[in-house]
């Protein structure tokens, strides 16, 4: 401020360089004569929070390979910043994240999440994430919806190969379906026989 001699300002994080500024104070008398004041200015670094950006709900198909990317903001990655990632509790089992990728020009981090949920998946799966950078942190939660996909059915029991001459054969068959379908489901079951049998 030219009348108090009062330097103010608000630094923000591209101001530090690492290295000191170099500042310069002019003053002009009256007459015109001039008085300069030459001093160094150090930025420190002030440590901010790594943050997640946002995340949608995300869906997913049962028995179908699945994969998305998380990112992280750390506007200190530029200046070396260390990030730790971790997986909260309730984490599916079926997924994983990667070790994150960090790009210090961008001061973004990336995870990629990836894996195959199977049947006992189907429905909303609850991820949770934190990351650190060992003074701050910060955690995301999200959904991934998982669609069912029809399973085929599978004749669990064990035939009854053979029978005395002039018996009933008789055969309960035992049928297993992934999907856990309603009682009321309607399967259809063919026999065929072998016509070289003499049946």
């Amino acid at each position: 401020n030219a009348d108090t001699g009062v330097i103010t300002g608000t630094l923000t994080n591209d101001d530090v360089t690492g290295s000191s500024h170099t500042i310069s104070v002019v003053g002009t008398d009256s007459s015109g004569e001039e008085v300069t004041d030459t001093f160094e200015w150090a930025v420190n670094n002030l440590n901010d929070a790594p943050t997640f950006a946002a995340v949608s709900t995300q869906n997913a198909t049962e028995d179908s390979p699945f994969s998305m990317v998380v990112t992280i903001i750390d506007s200190d990655l530029m200046y070396g910043d260390t990030l730790i990632l971790s997986e909260l509790p309730g984490f599916p089992s079926w997924l994983s994240a990667s070790d994150l990728v960090v790009d210090p020009e961008t001061n973004t981090a990336t995870t990629t999440l990836s894996g195959t949920p199977l049947q006992g998946d189907v429905g909303t799966n609850s991820i949770s994430l934190s990351v650190s950078d060992g003074a701050a942190s910060d955690s995301i939660t999200f959904d991934i919806e998982v669609a069912n996909t029809l399973d085929a059915v599978d004749i669990s029991s064990t035939p009854v190969t053979s029978v005395q001459a002039g018996a009933d054969y008789t055969y309960n068959i035992t049928l297993s379906d992934e999907d856990d379908v309603s009682d009321d489901a309607n399967y259809t079951i063919k026999l065929y026989v072998d016509s070289g049998a003499g049946y």
